[in-house]
């Protein structure tokens, strides 16, 4: 995807975030993301962690 594409969608994305909040997922790093993430204000990331929670 062209730099240029990315970055209209970061700005849609931002104007968006005004009135909402704006959660994206990908099962994997991929170029777009990483590139959604060099222009971002803020930006959280999340690994995936245990599978299972054992209670005792």
């Amino acid at each position: 995807m062209p730099w240029e594409m990315t970055e209209y969608i970061a700005k849609a994305l931002r104007q968006a975030s005004y009135e909402a909040t704006v959660l994206l997922y990908s099962p994997g790093i991929i170029p777009f993301f990483e590139n959604l993430a060099k222009i971002a204000d803020l930006l959280f990331y999340f690994e995936e962690g245990a599978s299972k929670i054992h209670l005792d």
